[in-house]
């Protein structure tokens, strides 16, 4: 291939803190994926929204450029949509941007973006959806299906040269959702960082006081990744006379979200719940270690990032059975997994922990986790831009200027 790739990351930068604001899964793939494909040899361009111009260097071969689209003002991702054309053109115009080289665009914002541009690039067009409309709306019963948002990722789906999918059910999810041809999706697993996620290393400072299982939740404080569903099982092991303690790393993200200190009060727990801002890689991994679970009660997860990375710090991962958290934990083995969303269910598996988690789990999941590296990301993204790029070589000569 051609040793380049262009990746649009509009909505929020891949160097944002994970758990803040609109930052999760997504952005720790964006940056690890570019970081690993680097240093296989590739030069990675991201391109993401903002308010003013600006290009950093997070290490070699990895450039990230601001550029400004939709005014000088914080936009949240459901206004941003109106911003996508101003983003679109001035990414054409970006002296950093390599028309020739394959685009590789994530969440539908970015799809929106890349579908105005592809005509002016010959390298193949990549898109990763993450998540989409249909499947908030499938698993978020009483949610309205976004429709604007719907039509788009439709039509990302079908004029993309190919999607990529965290996992094989994630690829039978786009291959049900879209109608496309099966040779068009192809899994490319997220990694992790194995030098920061390990068993061994610092283990974090508890900071709350009480007999019975320490038990962390990772992500966005919002309805959708479920901390209401950790509260209301910790408040039911507290009736049954049963210890514990939740510490919840992230901040509140997106419509609907619930102050968790009013929960964990609601739910007769408020001195034995914490609520912190999310914090960097080697202190997160500083928390797996030291919890005795990590509690992962999303509605839908295509991978599950936080789940892949406490296996690795060799902490057991209790989780909703569902999208790619069905692939990552072995129920029985390494942790659980849950058949649905019922706080009573999610009480009764977390009360087996009252006294520790049992030796084996950790074991189990320190192997479990131990063999997820990024270079495998790498390796199939490389796999995969190179695929595209080979019928497109011909086009190179013919390529419209931008204008």
């Amino acid at each position: 291939m051609s040793g380049v790739v262009n990746v649009l990351s509009l909505h929020t930068s891949p160097l944002a803190q994970p758990g803040a604001g609109d930052a999760g899964g997504m952005n720790v793939f964006v940056l690890q994926s570019a970081l690993a494909l680097a240093a296989a040899g590739t030069r990675v361009k991201i391109f993401t929204r903002s308010r003013a111009a600006w290009s950093r260097s997070p290490a070699p071969g990895v450039a990230v450029h601001g550029l400004p689209a939709g005014g000088d003002r914080h936009l949240s991702k459901e206004q941003l949509a109106a911003a996508v054309p101003d983003f679109a053109a001035a990414l054409l115009k970006h002296p950093d941007f390599e028309p020739a080289a394959p685009l590789h665009s994530h969440y539908w914002l970015s799809g929106a973006a890349a579908d105005l541009i592809r005509r002016h690039s010959a390298g193949g067009w990549v898109h990763t959806m993450h998540t989409t409309a249909a499947r908030k709306h499938r698993h978020s019963p009483g949610v309205a299906l976004e429709e604007p948002r719907a039509t788009a990722e439709a039509m990302i789906a079908s004029r993309a040269d190919a999607l990529t999918a965290n996992t094989e059910a994630d690829r039978a999810e786009l291959l049900a959702d879209f109608g496309v041809s099966p040779e068009r999706v192809v899994v490319v697993s997220p990694g992790i960082d194995t030098s920061v996620f390990t068993p061994e290393g610092e283990r974090a400072e508890w900071p709350l006081s009480c007999r019975g299982p320490r038990l962390l939740f990772a992500g966005r404080i919002q309805p959708y990744k479920g901390p209401q569903v950790a509260i209301s099982a910790l408040g039911l092991l507290a009736r049954q006379g049963i210890g514990g303690t939740l510490v919840l790393l992230g901040d509140r993200s997106g419509v609907g979200a619930q102050d968790p200190a009013a929960l964990a009060a609601a739910a007769g727990v408020g001195a034995r719940v914490l609520s912190l801002p999310p914090v960097p890689h080697h202190e997160l991994a500083a928390w797996y270690r030291r919890a005795d679970a990590v509690l992962v009660p999303s509605r839908h997860e295509t991978y599950g990032l936080v789940a892949a990375e406490a296996l690795a710090c060799g902490t057991p991962v209790f989780a909703h059975d569902v999208g790619g958290l069905s692939t990552l934990v072995n129920d029985g083995v390494d942790g659980r997994l849950l058949p649905d969303l019922d706080p009573e269910r999610w009480a009764a598996a977390l009360a087996r922990l009252q006294h520790g988690a049992p030796l084996a789990w950790r074991s189990a999941a320190a192997a479990t986790g131990a063999a997820r590296g990024w270079d495998a990301t790498a390796a199939s993204l490389s796999r995969l831009y190179a695929r595209l790029e080979r019928p497109r070589a011909a086009a190179r000569d013919r390529l419209p200027t931008a204008g």
